[in-house]
């Protein structure tokens, strides 16, 4: 079999159509930017808008300033409330509104008992963490900061 070679000189291009662009896409849910929120499951009844920490098998409980282990293991602040066993959604920073809420704004907010978010220390408390500010008296710009144990 003799060496074929095909050699091309010659190429032409046709426009077959102009493209442009289309109709939109419906809008996605909103939601907080940069990956503030987080989806877990809820290891027990948990209230919206009450801080809540992993547990040891990974359920979302509501957090406690009196249980060390919390202090490591906060997940964030529930954007709802859950039944046990069902999905939950916790927000770890940027803002949250709660109309509910009645903080001294410009103050500090850390984490209580039982879930609660706190300006004063509770009685009781191991130590002190810090989940955000208060921006008015009902918006909370969420910044979880690592935990001051208290002696």
């Amino acid at each position: 079999m003799p060496d074929e070679q095909l050699v091309v000189t010659d190429t032409v291009i046709e426009l077959l159509e102009v493209a442009s662009q289309g109709p939109g896409g419906p809008p996605g849910p909103a939601g907080a930017p940069g990956g503030a929120l987080r989806s877990g499951t809820a290891g027990a009844v948990l209230s919206g808008h009450m801080a809540v920490a992993y547990d040891a098998a990974g359920m979302l409980v509501p957090a406690g300033a009196d249980q060390a282990a919390h202090a490591w293991s906060l997940a964030g602040v529930t954007t709802g409330a859950a039944l046990a066993g069902a999905a939950a959604t916790v927000q770890r920073n940027d803002v949250l509104d709660h109309p509910g809420w009645a903080w001294t704004p410009g103050q500090p907010v850390f984490v209580g008992l039982g879930g609660a978010l706190v300006q004063a220390p509770a009685a009781g408390s191991l130590y002190l963490k810090p989940v955000g500010l208060a921006l008015t008296a009902s918006r909370l710009m969420l910044n979880i900061q690592p935990a001051m144990f208290l002696a």
